[in-house]
Order: C-alpha cells, then structure tokens, then sequence
C-alpha cells in the first residue's frame, strides 16, 4: 500500500509536468503562428497601401488632363466620372485601413480565438481587394471616356466669335 501510494504520487506529478508542458508548446505555437500571421498582414497591407498610392497618383494626372481638356471641350460628363472614381479610391483607402486595424486587434488566446482573428482578418482584407478593384475600374473608365474625338467642343461665346470674325477680316484687306 506504501509503494501504490509512492507509485501515484509519480504518476500525477507527471501528469502535472506532462500538462504545463503541452501549455507551454501551445502557447509558444500560438505565439508563432501569431507572428506569421503579422508578417503576412503586414506584407498585404503594404501591398494594398502601395496599390492605393498609385491609383491617386494616376487619378491625379488624369484629373490634370482632364482640367487641360476642359478648356477647350465640355468635361462635366468627365467630371462626375472623376468624382466617382475618387469616391471609389478614397473608400479603398478606409478599408485597407481596417485591414491594419483588424491586424492591431489580433490577439490570440487559444486556438479558436485563432482561427475567428484570421478570418476577420481575411475578410477585411478581400473586402478592401474588391474596393480597389472597383476604384481601378472607376479610373479606367474615366481614361477611356478621355479619347480624343469623343469630346464635344465647349459652345464659342460671342466674344470668342466676334474677335474671330475681326481677325480674319484684317487679313484679307491688306
């Protein structure tokens, strides 16, 4: 009975280590994984942030153009299309901002927390991929509404006719 006593307290004192053992595994693999899953969403918010950089440097020039254009032809029509596309940009732009939030609330406590954190991190992150795909496209349409010969010339006002009309007559008199 003394040994049986001896030999059980053994086996729950292993156990007991056995156990802070695995607590220690999990949480150092919980640990990692939340860092890989850091550096991934650190990675694909730069790439998102980059992409919208460059759609406001290219809805910039297009909006240069289409100031250019707008002085010899009607660009209202332009216009709306440009003011659609920077709507479009801008709403980008706030949801790869909650992707980053979303990456800055990631705290893992168990496995389960786990999983939910990368999924609301997953989902942020292809709802803001849909939004700049939308906002390219707005551009796009707007860089295609910009071809030349589609442009209707801006109506001449009378003055611009009259200082036409004295010009060509002081050329033929002479």
């Amino acid at each position: 009975p003394e040994r049986l006593g001896e030999f059980e307290a053994r086996v729950e004192a292993k156990k007991a280590e056995f156990e802070t053992k695995k607590a220690e595994r999990e949480g150092k693999l919980l640990a990692r994984k939340q860092e890989i899953i850091k550096k991934v969403t650190d990675k694909l918010v730069g790439r998102l942030d980059n992409f919208v950089k460059k759609l406001n440097d290219r809805y910039t020039k297009v909006a240069d153009r289409v100031a250019k254009l707008s002085e010899t032809a009607d660009t209202s029509a332009l216009e709306t299309l440009l003011g659609t596309a920077k709507s479009k940009i801008d709403a980008a732009g706030v949801k790869v901002g909650s992707v980053k939030s979303s990456l800055s609330q990631l705290s893992v406590t168990d496995q389960a927390s786990f999983k939910t954190a990368v999924e609301a991190i997953r989902a942020a992150a292809t709802d803001a991929k849909e939004a700049l795909k939308e906002a390219h496209a707005a551009l796009v349409d707007v860089v295609k509404a910009v071809k030349p010969g589609e442009l209707k010339p801006k109506p001449a006002t009378e003055t611009e006719t009259e200082s036409n009309d004295d010009s060509t007559d002081n050329t033929g008199t002479n």
